[in-house]
C-alpha cells in the first residue's frame, strides 16, 4: 500500500514539474491558452469545423485578454503569448483550410508554448 501511494505522489510531481511556465506569465493565461490550443488540436485532427460552444470560448479569451492589455494589466511576456494567440482566435479557420495551414499553426504552437516556458517567441 506504502509503495502504491509514493508512486502516485510521485507522478502527481513528475507531471507538475514538465508544465513549466515562466515566471512573469500567469497560471490563468497559461491555462487559458493550452484550452485554446487543445479546441484547435481537436478540430484539425477531427477536420471538423468549430462549434458554437468553442466560438464563445474563442471570444471570450479575446475579450478577457484584450481588457487586460488594454488597461496595461498583462506583463511584457504575457502580451507576446496574447498576441500569438489573438490570431488564432480571430481567425481560427487560417489554420484549418490547407494542408499548409495546419503547418503554420503547428509552428504559431511552437511559439506559444516556447512563450509559456521561456517568455521569448524562439530559442535565444
Amino acid at each position: 500500500m506504502k509503495n502504491v501511494l509514493l508512486l502516485v505522489i510521485l507522478s502527481v510531481v513528475l507531471v507538475g514539474c514538465g508544465d513549466k511556465i515562466h515566471e512573469n506569465i500567469g497560471e490563468d493565461i497559461a491555462d487559458d491558452t493550452n484550452q485554446i490550443l487543445n479546441i484547435m488540436d481537436g478540430v484539425i485532427e477531427e477536420k471538423n469545423e468549430i462549434s458554437e460552444q468553442e466560438k464563445e470560448i474563442f471570444d471570450h479569451y479575446y475579450i478577457k485578454y484584450s481588457a487586460f492589455q488594454k488597461n496595461s494589466e498583462l506583463s511584457e511576456e504575457e502580451e507576446r503569448l496574447f498576441i500569438l494567440v489573438k490570431h488564432i482566435v480571430e481567425n481560427p479557420e487560417f489554420y484549418t483550410t490547407l494542408e499548409s495551414d495546419k503547418e503554420n499553426y503547428e509552428d504559431r504552437k511552437r511559439q506559444i508554448n516556447n512563450v509559456i516556458k521561456t517568455g521569448q517567441i524562439y530559442d535565444e
